[in-house]
């Protein structure tokens, strides 16, 4: 099941210049087992959906996408050097500058069977060592154990996702 709240603005190409901004809201689960145990029952019972637990994807909740292209104004039939010869012009006139940027929020973070504690603290200065969370307090089950902690934890993801890219290029 999935539940999106999308808008977009958008500009078409118009006097050389164009550009598109979009938003989604996204949240989404699935029915997965809640350990290994859970999915050798279902396959006992026949294929009873009892065994099967609805649980947030990992997904990332926030997703902001852009792009604008703008073209120089300068050679022939543009607004600068409008008259120029077709040498100049092959120099200086069918330019365009082109961006795009792509921004997520973390995708959650998923946690097998193991002691963990009822609450995890997300760590100042994220991404300058190796831990995202406070690993204090998790543990190792003993074998045979069934998983008693939580998929995931509702204030804990892991690093967002950023890039921007740019290009220059001209049509001759």
């Amino acid at each position: 099941r999935q539940q999106t709240f999308q808008i977009r603005l958008q500009r078409p190409f118009q006097n050389g210049f164009s550009f598109m901004l979009s938003y989604a809201y996204v949240r989404a689960k699935s029915q997965q087992f809640y350990d290994n145990d859970d999915q050798y029952d279902w396959v006992w019972s026949n294929g009873n959906e009892q065994y099967l637990t609805w649980v947030d994807t990992q997904d990332p909740r926030h997703r902001v996408t852009g792009a604008i292209t703008v073209q120089l104004p300068f050679g022939r039939g543009r607004r600068f050097g409008s008259e120029m010869s077709k040498g100049l012009d092959l120099l200086v006139g069918g330019w365009q500058i082109s961006g795009s940027g792509v921004f997520r929020t973390g995708q959650t973070l998923r946690f097998g069977g193991m002691k963990a504690p009822e609450s995890v603290t997300k760590l100042e200065g994220v991404g300058k060592g190796n831990d995202w969370f406070d690993t204090t307090g998790f543990a190792s089950l003993p074998a045979y154990t069934r998983r008693s902690n939580p998929w995931q934890y509702d204030n804990l993801t892991g690093p967002s996702y950023r890039v921007v890219d740019a290009a220059i290029s001209k049509r001759f």
